[in-house]
């Protein structure tokens, strides 16, 4: 998975309306007249009485750039106890675990741990990922074939910087990672039911792609027999790079005409294996 800045193909008619309003703030954030800017949204949900409330707020240094933004929410004030922020914190890393454990994403949600510590350690901060990629808006959306992975991305974002505001005892930045991360990782945010998506996208695409898609899953299927250790795979994971490396190494021209690519691959498979077990088996070995 990658999270690049990019503009989804199509837009709902209230969609292209915030587009161009975002377009028209971006002029405001460039004019240098402009040195100070609040700015508050409320957000209406179906089946909730009460708006959900956050403001942004910066000014601009003596550089003439902004200084990072601050964002807070109508509940705001002086923060809940460090042990409830604690309690509070773990619960959203485990509200994540759960939904991956429950609908079999641990293939694809390993990389996107590794993405958002990347992402991160590379010195962007949650709320860069929040409001100037366009992540959350496919969450919201359940936009693209990856949508399933995209608020627990944020949940999970929240919790890393959580964490290391509570290291650092700064329990006002602890508070607002908590309130997103609580946002994120709630149970109507994430996409139900993942494994139909992975059912649905393969009917899409046309005839062509499918037939190069059959053509590279039969040699999955047969490389899971023929490449299996007597005793059975160590996991799933070390079943797929195994052959992930061999195709690479052995097929990789193949891979390409089957429209696939060495970063999509490993991906691909486990989904392959999540939708049709029975046409992928490999045996797991068992320690006693």
């Amino acid at each position: 998975m990658k999270i690049k800045k990019k503009q989804p193909e199509f837009f709902t008619s209230s969609e292209k309306k915030l587009k161009r309003f975002m377009q028209k703030f971006s002029l405001f954030l460039r004019d240098k007249l402009v040195d100070r800017l609040t700015f508050s949204m409320k957000i209406y949900r179906r089946g909730v009485s009460e708006p959900t409330t956050f403001s942004i707020q910066s000014e601009r240094n003596v550089d003439g750039n902004w200084n990072k933004f601050s964002l807070g929410d109508q509940k705001s004030g002086a923060p809940q106890s460090r042990e409830t922020l604690k309690e509070q914190l773990a619960s959203i890393k485990e509200r994540v675990r759960k939904y991956i454990v429950d609908n079999a994403m641990e293939v694809g949600w390993t990389e996107c741990e590794a993405l958002i510590k990347e992402k991160l350690k590379s010195g962007l901060s949650a709320e860069d990922i929040e409001y100037q990629i366009e992540l959350p808006i496919y969450a919201i959306a359940a936009y693209g074939y990856e949508a399933h992975f995209y608020a627990p991305i944020m949940a999970t974002t929240y919790a890393i910087e959580g964490a290391e505001a509570f290291a650092k005892n700064d329990l006002y930045r602890l508070s607002h990672c908590v309130d997103r991360g609580l946002h994120w990782s709630n149970p109507d945010m994430f996409v139900p039911n993942p494994k139909d998506r992975f059912t649905e996208r393969a009917s899409e695409g046309g005839n062509g792609k499918a037939r190069r898609y059959e053509l590279i899953k039969d040699n999955v299927a047969e490389l899971l027999m023929k490449r299996a250790p007597v005793e059975g795979w160590a996991s799933t994971s070390a079943a797929i790079k195994t052959i992930v490396d061999e195709l690479i190494d052995c097929h990789f021209s193949f891979v390409e005409e089957c429209g696939l690519t060495p970063e999509n691959l490993p991906r691909s498979i486990g989904e392959w294996i999540q939708v049709d077990p029975k046409r992928f088996p490999h045996r797991i070995k068992f320690d006693i």
